[in-house]
C-alpha cells in the first residue's frame, strides 16, 4: 500500500496556493503511521484497549457516584465535579497523542502524555485533600487584594500525595515520577529532543520526522502508563460494563509488559538525577560554608 493510495487530511476552504506544505507534511506522515503501526503492533494494541475502556466508561451514558469517596456536601460535590473534570481532560488526549506517536513527533507527544499525568497527580490531590478545590478557580485580577493560591505544581501534588493518599496511590505516584522526568526531558527542547532533528551518519538536519525504534518504544510505555493511572481512577467513578474488569486485566499485562523495555532506561535517568540532586545539595552547603567564614 502506497501514500498515493490513501486518503489524507486537508484544511478545507483554504485556496491550494496555501496548502501545499500541511499536505506534503500529511503524506510524509502516512509513510511514518504505516511504518509505525507495522512495527509495533502488540504496543499500539495494547494502547488503543486502554482508549477503549477509557471511552467506554466515559463516553456513554452510566452512573456516577460519589457515595463513600467524597463528603457528603457542598464541598464533596465540588471536588468530586473537579476531579472527574480532571480525569476526563487527561483522559481524552489519548487519541491525539497515539497520532502523534504513529506519525513519529515523539517531542510533541511526550508534551501530551506529560498533561495527561499532570491531569492525573492533580485528579488524585483533590480526592486526597477535596477541600482545595478552590484552588482552580482563583480569578485573575491586574490588582489582587491577596496573593491567590493556583492549582498544585506537580512537586506540590507528589508531596500531598506521598504524605495523606493510602499506600497504593503513593506507589503509583513513585513510579509516576520517573516518567514525569522523562517526559520533561522529551516535551522541551532539551537535548534529548533535539537528537531528534540532526542525523549524524548523514550529516543532516531533518525537518519531518523520522521514526525511531527507542523513542517509539518510550512514548508508548509512558503513555499506555499514564492510561493505566486513569482508568484505575474510573474504576472509583462509575458503573463498569461487562466485562470491563477482565479487559482491564489484560490491559494491564500488556502495559506492563510495554514498560519492561524502557524500565533500564528509566533506572538510569533516576540514578543520575539523585546523583546530581546530591552534588547540587553539597555545593550549596560548601557555598553557604564559604560565605558563613568569610
Amino acid at each position: 500500500m502506497t501514500s498515493s493510495s490513501l486518503w489524507w487530511r486537508t484544511v478545507p476552504y483554504q485556496p491550494s496556493t496555501r496548502i501545499g506544505a500541511y499536505e506534503g507534511a500529511e503524506l510524509w506522515e502516512i509513510d511514518q503511521r504505516e511504518l509505525n503501526a507495522r512495527d509495533a503492533r502488540d504496543a499500539i494494541s495494547a494502547w488503543l484497549l486502554g482508549e477503549n475502556l477509557l471511552a467506554s466508561v466515559f463516553a456513554g451514558e452510566h452512573t456516577f457516584s460519589t457515595m463513600g469517596l467524597w463528603p457528603d456536601d457542598e464541598v464533596g460535590r465540588a471536588a468530586s465535579g473537579l476531579h472527574f473534570q480532571l480525569v476526563l481532560l487527561a483522559a481524552r488526549a489519548s487519541k491525539p497523542v497515539l497520532d502523534l506517536i504513529l506519525g513519529s513527533y515523539y517531542t510533541e507527544a511526550c508534551a501530551i502524555e506529560r498533561s495527561m499525568l499532570e491531569g492525573w497527580v492533580r485528579a488524585v490531590y483533590v480526592r486526597v485533600r477535596p477541600r482545595e478545590h478552590q484552588r482552580w478557580y482563583q480569578p485573575y485580577r491586574a490588582s489582587p487584594p491577596t496573593l491567590p493560591i493556583r492549582e498544585p505544581r506537580w512537586s506540590d501534588a507528589r508531596a500531598v500525595i506521598q504524605r495523606h493518599a493510602d499506600v497504593a496511590d503513593q506507589e503509583l505516584v513513585g513510579k509516576a515520577q520517573s516518567r514525569w522526568d522523562f517526559l520533561n526531558l522529551g516535551a522541551h527542547p532539551s537535548g534529548h529532543a533535539i537528537d531528534q532533528i540532526y542525523d549524524s551518519q548523514r550529516n543532516l538536519m531533518r525537518f519531518h520526522p523520522e521514526s525511531d525504534w527507542q523513542l517509539r518504544a518510550h512514548a508508548l510505555a509512558h503513555g499506555t502508563f499514564v492510561q493505566g493511572l486513569l482508568l484505575r481512577e474510573a474504576q472509583r467513578m462509575a458503573a463498569l460494563p461487562d466485562g470491563w474488569l477482565q479487559h482491564f486485566a489484560e490491559f494491564r499485562a500488556g502495559a506492563d509488559a510495554i514498560s519492561g523495555k524502557v524500565q533500564r532506561d528509566l533506572d538510569l535517568l533516576d540514578t543520575a538525577l539523585a546523583a546530581e540532586r546530591s552534588l547540587r545539595k553539597h555545593l550549596e552547603k560548601e557555598r553557604k560554608h564559604s560565605h558563613k567564614n568569610g
